[in-house]
């Protein structure tokens, strides 16, 4: 359940075939590892879109486990996914964004 005065919603999120990374579908069609950039539907039709989008990604092998998942955006703007599971596999402890390597974008995309 979203806090109060925060947006409900989904982000797509799945796994980089290539590092196994959890990342996110972004609004200009890339992947991040950033929940904050992901793109954030709130009606049922643009999580489909956004979910299509993905699993032809995901048929194209660029990544993996494709879903949609519940996400909120806060008073602050910024989109986090609503379960723990989410969050801990986004930002939790076995996560540590200064031991990533980049990515050929500065570290954050995993897209080509």
């Amino acid at each position: 359940m979203s806090a109060k005065g925060n947006e409900p919603g989904w982000i797509v999120t799945g796994h980089d075939f290539s590092s196994g990374a959890g990342v996110f579908l972004t609004a200009t069609h890339e992947w991040s590892r950033d929940p904050a950039c992901a793109a954030f539907s709130t009606t049922p039709d643009e999580r489909e879109a956004l979910l299509a989008l993905a699993l032809g990604d995901q048929e194209r092998g660029r990544v993996e486990l494709v879903a949609a998942i519940a996400a909120e955006r806060g008073t602050d703007g910024v989109i986090r996914p609503l379960r723990l599971r989410e969050r801990l596999r986004a930002l939790g402890p076995s996560v540590r964004p200064d031991l990533w390597e980049p990515a050929g974008t500065g570290g954050e995309h995993v897209s080509p």
